[in-house]
């Protein structure tokens, strides 16, 4: 799926693709997090967004319909998108952002699916149910375009445009395409410090509108009001087991050993266990141990295969050795079936990503080196699942004869098997570094030599 903008916050126009491991680089300011809320926005609320048009179907009998979906819907697929978006754009970007409308008057966003193959070569059986009534069952076979929808053990009159079945087109044709987000935003560590006071301030809201006051319920950012969200129904969470923690129950292992011990929940109060003796309150833990909440507890009970992790700023309050430790996880679980969208300022997880991605090679040395650094194969990252993004500000003329203005750009990095990621943000701060502590020592030489 290739996401398409123009004047989306400080930024004139640019395009990302969303890959098994998409990262956004690049200095403060260049328009990582308008790139993140703005795809968040869209994933978190397309269901409701597209509009199915009415399709022609093929009646086989009483109780048995079917459609041909490359004949059918393939060809308006892209229209299908382009109205959900513009709904998006005009009705619901500057509420995911906490912003007015106003913001975005001028900002053009466009959604494209390329690969429909995927939709063909899938295969489907759902089935459907009201009220613990069965309605309708849906069939699609491997490699087939042709979906059916069986009414025989339903006493209700078939209605094959009916909502129900709209929905289940749409997650047959669309799912594939556009993940289920689960959103980790910078703001993560206040939404743990002060979640009493977050929630005292949205009581007060509650009693302003019983009174008929006219409020703002979106002062805050989607993603952020999610977080506090989440949060708030951690109890109910931690009731269920996570898909992907069934599977790979080590997942929780390796996470514990990046911040240290464990999360409690003690009648609803949240607590940090770095031993079975010791249990400290979110405000006597460490900052990292506030910053992988969120984290912690997608992993335990919700993450599952297909989603889509979106983490801003990972390496918020983590040591570099923690932040190696959080990018192998992470490219662990692009390799169980999560993807993983990050934005990252932090040099430590952008070269932990390139040791993986040139570990990948099958050589017997690499096997070695792989070994006596103790990574796994799920460790290893292939470039074909990599898109990383550079965001920086660059001089660029307006035209012939116009003098050039700094400019945020969006570019692609260049990805091989052998060198990795090439980020010129990071080496180039690095390089100067390394001149200027040069010239210092040099100059401590001469010195010495006077």
């Amino acid at each position: 799926m290739r996401f398409s903008f123009e004047n989306l916050g400080v930024l004139p126009k640019g395009e990302i693709e969303l890959a098994d491991l998409t990262v956004l680089c690049g200095a403060n300011n260049t328009g990582k997090t308008y790139i993140t809320y703005a795809l968040y926005g869209f994933l978190k609320n397309w269901r409701n967004l597209t509009k199915i048009p009415s399709l022609e179907w093929n009646k086989l009998n009483n109780n048995l319909y079917e459609i041909d979906l490359e004949k059918q819907l393939f060809p308006k697929i892209q229209s299908i998108l382009d109205e959900a978006t513009k709904d998006y754009q005009k009705n619901l970007l500057h509420t995911v952002f906490g912003t007015f409308v106003e913001r975005f008057s001028t900002t053009h966003l466009s959604f494209n699916i390329d690969n429909l193959d995927i939709v063909i070569k899938s295969l489907h059986h759902i089935e459907l149910q009201r009220n613990e009534s069965h309605l309708v069952g849906l069939k699609k076979q491997e490699n087939s375009p042709i979906l059916q929808f069986d009414f025989s053990s339903t006493k209700e009159q078939p209605n094959i445009n009916a909502i129900y079945n709209q929905l289940a087109i749409k997650y047959i044709c669309f799912a594939p395409f556009f993940p289920y987000p689960f959103i980790i935003s910078t703001e993560r560590t206040g939404a743990i410090a002060f979640q009493n006071d977050l929630n005292l301030g949205k009581s007060r809201l509650l009693e302003l509108l019983n009174q008929g006051k006219q409020i703002d319920y979106h002062a805050q950012a989607q993603p952020i009001r999610d977080n506090i969200d989440f949060i708030n129904s951690l109890s109910i969470f931690e009731k269920e087991t996570s898909p992907l923690l069934m599977e790979y129950p080590d997942l929780l292992i390796q996470f514990k050993d990046i911040i240290g011990g464990d999360y409690r929940l003690n009648n609803g109060v949240l607590h940090f266990q770095p031993n079975k003796n010791t249990e400290l309150r979110m405000n006597e833990s460490s900052s990292v141990v506030r910053a992988l909440v969120i984290l912690g507890y997608y992993l335990k009970h919700l993450a599952k295969k297909g989603d889509l992790l979106m983490i801003d700023e990972p390496e918020l309050n983590l040591h570099p050795a923690n932040q190696r430790k959080l990018a192998r996880l992470l490219v662990r679980l692009v390799n169980l079936g999560i993807k993983v969208f990050v934005t990252t300022h932090s040099d430590y997880i952008v070269k932990e990503f390139n040791t993986m991605i040139m570990l990948n090679n099958g050589s017997n040395r690499l096997q070695k080196i792989r070994e006596k650094w103790h990574y796994t194969d799920d460790e290893r990252l292939a470039i074909e699942k990599v898109k990383l993004y550079i965001l920086r500000e660059e001089l660029i003329s307006a035209g012939r004869g116009k003098k050039k203005r700094p400019i945020c750009t969006v570019t692609p990095a260049k990805i091989t098997p052998t060198f990795g990621i090439e980020v010129p943000t990071f080496d180039n701060t690095i390089d100067e570094m390394n001149a200027i502590q040069d010239e210092i020592y040099y100059s401590h030489q001469l010195d010495g030599n006077k």
